[in-house]
């Protein structure tokens, strides 16, 4: 187990190196080889890096590799493209969030008790299982930006394809932030009526 976060980081890059340059080989995107460089040394199945190093001091990198994907993000997207692009990014973003809150806590909102073991008489549909399920279908709302822009700066792929995917990625975040911020409200609302 390496406890160390100078190591860890320098194990993450070189393990992520090879894996990435093997997933090459077999015609895959890099990005494909550094996610099993992670799962290889995550927690759940090798135990290399322990949970309280990622979660604590390997925090800093985290905030960080986020802050450049955004920043990577804004900056590949051409406003003159966008301007022809808007309302399909726009539709395309509203209608998948939109899709994707609505069918993953409406799916839920049956099969909580069952997957979480939440039953008896302490729980009922309006103050656990309406309020887990809102909170978890916003959640579901967020895409990881990460993948897509490796494999995009990987491909060089340019066009209105892209184009649309990115500025997609870009504002899908941010419909994230403000759907869990209102999931929150109405779960609270629920759990707590009249605070």
């Amino acid at each position: 187990m390496v406890t160390h976060p100078l190591l860890a980081v320098g194990l993450l890059l070189i393990l992520g190196y090879w894996l990435g340059r093997a997933a090459n080989a077999v015609q895959l995107p890099r990005i494909t080889g550094y996610l099993i460089a992670g799962m290889l040394l995550s927690p759940s199945l090798a135990n290399v890096l322990p949970y309280d190093l990622i979660d604590k001091n390997l925090y800093v990198v985290t905030e960080l590799a986020l802050g450049i994907i955004a920043y990577l993000i804004g900056g590949s997207l051409v406003l003159e493209r966008l301007k022809h692009l808007g309302k399909s990014i726009l539709w395309i973003t509203l209608s998948q969030a939109l899709a994707v809150f609505l069918l993953v806590t409406l799916f839920l909102i049956p099969f909580i008790p069952l997957l979480t073991g939440l039953t008896g008489d302490d729980y009922d549909h309006i103050r656990t299982y309406i309020p887990l399920a809102l909170v978890i279908g916003a959640i579901s709302v967020a895409t990881a930006p990460g993948a897509i822009l490796a494999i995009v700066s990987e491909l060089k792929a340019s066009g209105p394809f892209t184009s649309i995917l990115l500025g997609i990625i870009a504002l899908d975040d941010a419909l994230a932030i403000m759907v869990f911020a209102l999931s929150s409200a109405v779960a609270h609302a629920l759990m707590h009526p009249g605070t």
